[in-house]
C-alpha cells in the first residue's frame, strides 16, 4: 500500500493537468522544467501513470524534448508496455545531442529490454550507456 502523501501528490499533478479547479489554486502553472521535475518524482514515487502523463504533455508542447521520451520510456517499461518503451527510448537515442543525454536514452532501452527478457540485448545498451556515462 502506499503512502498517504503519495497519494495526495498523484491527486494535485492529476487535479494539475486535468485543470480542475483547486481551491486557491487557480491561477497555478508549471514549467516545462516543473513538469519534467515533477514526471521525475512521480516515477521516484512509484507511480508511472502521472509520470507519462506529463511526458506526453511535455511532448505535446515539444515532440523534440529529449527528457520527456526518456521519462515516458521508463513510464512505459514501469507500465509493462516493452514495446512502446523501446520505442521511446530510441526516439529518445535520436535527439541526443550530449553524452548525458546518451547516457539517459541507453539506460532507459537498457531496463526496457531487461524487462521484457531480452538480457543480450540490455547488455548491449548497458555497454553504451557506460560509454556514455557522466562520471566514471
Amino acid at each position: 500500500m502506499r503512502p498517504a502523501r503519495g497519494r495526495l501528490r498523484r491527486t494535485v499533478v492529476l487535479a494539475l493537468w486535468v485543470g480542475l479547479a483547486v481551491p486557491g489554486w487557480s491561477d497555478i502553472t508549471l514549467s516545462p522544467q516543473q513538469m519534467g521535475a515533477l514526471a521525475v518524482e512521480a516515477i521516484r514515487q512509484g507511480a508511472p501513470d502521472e509520470a507519462r502523463m506529463l511526458a506526453e504533455a511535455l511532448l505535446g508542447r515539444d515532440p523534440q524534448d529529449q527528457g520527456a521520451h526518456v521519462i515516458r520510456a521508463r513510464a512505459m517499461r514501469d507500465q509493462g508496455l516493452y514495446d512502446q518503451a523501446r520505442q521511446a527510448a530510441r526516439q529518445a537515442w535520436a535527439l541526443a545531442d550530449t553524452d548525458t543525454e546518451r547516457y539517459a536514452a541507453a539506460r532507459a532501452m537498457a531496463q526496457a529490454l531487461s524487462s521484457d527478457g531480452k538480457r543480450t540485448r540490455a547488455q548491449f545498451w548497458l555497454r553504451r550507456a557506460a560509454h556514455h556515462a557522466p562520471t566514471a
